[in-house]
């Protein structure tokens, strides 16, 4: 019998850290470091390689939209997040997911109409409920679709999820 992971709603924020900050370091294949930034003067090529570090943190990948390069997936995990009905809950973990714009350093918005996938590395053999905390306080249930331990789902807007 498969367990069931069940989501509660989150109730507050966090400060993003880790791969989130605004320029994070990658390792070039001459072991110089080389800071991720929004630079005018890339190749398409430097700018493909780019936006495969950007849209992804933490083993969390975001895709779907023609996400511009420059803009970085930020994650943030939501240990400090009180939970409405975490009595209730098998196992979960809460997220905030932020899309930042590294060339106007200001937060990217997924365009109105349009949705974007997120895929998540998951225990294999369970079965995985989201409560997405909306804007407007309100709470929408997402069903993500599990293939071995990969998670994936589709947003139109990034906050708080609990999974």
């Amino acid at each position: 019998m498969k367990k069931r992971y069940v989501l509660a709603a989150l109730e507050a924020m966090t400060v993003f850290a880790g791969c989130g900050d605004n320029a994070s370091q990658q390792k070039n294949t001459d072991n110089t470091t080389q800071e991720s930034t929004a630079e005018d003067d890339l190749t398409e090529e430097e700018q493909a390689a780019r936006a495969e570090q950007n849209h992804t943190c933490d083993g969390i990948t975001v895709s779907g939209i023609e996400l511009p390069w420059y803009v970085q997936l930020q994650v943030s995990s939501g240990e400090d997040y009180e939970f409405k009905n975490e009595g209730n809950a098998t196992i979960f973990q809460s997220y905030e997911f932020k899309l930042w714009d590294l060339k106007n350093n200001t937060e990217y918005e997924i365009p109105d109409g349009q949705y974007i996938s997120v895929t998540i590395p998951v225990k294999e053999g369970y079965e995985y409920s989201i409560e997405h905390l909306l804007d407007n306080g309100a709470t929408e249930t997402i069903i993500p679709s599990v293939n071995g331990n990969t998670m994936v789902f589709s947003t139109h807007s990034f906050s708080p999820f609990g999974i």
